[in-house]
């Protein structure tokens, strides 16, 4: 099983491969490889500053059950009354 940091290595490795082909199909490859690589490595970084940090994602809303409210300022729907 490759390791996070692995990935992190192979992603910016195969984003500078596209890259030196020269090749303007490729160049889209190599700027995503290149990002996710990025993105792998800021991570990697977080998680060697905290590695006693808990590994469970938190929930995206506030209520724990992941429902999403209506995207309305007037507070006249019922999931903004009752919190469903």
């Amino acid at each position: 099983m490759n390791t996070l940091f692995d990935n992190t290595v192979q992603s910016i490795q195969l984003g500078i491969e596209d890259y030196e082909h020269n090749d303007p199909k490729r160049a889209l490859s190599a700027v995503r490889n290149f990002y996710a690589g990025t993105l792998l490595l800021a991570k990697e970084v977080l998680v060697r500053a905290a590695p006693k940090a808990e590994k469970e994602r938190p929930s995206a809303f506030a209520n724990g059950r992941g429902g999403a409210r209506p995207a309305c300022c007037c507070g006249s729907h019922r999931a903004d009354r009752d919190g469903r």
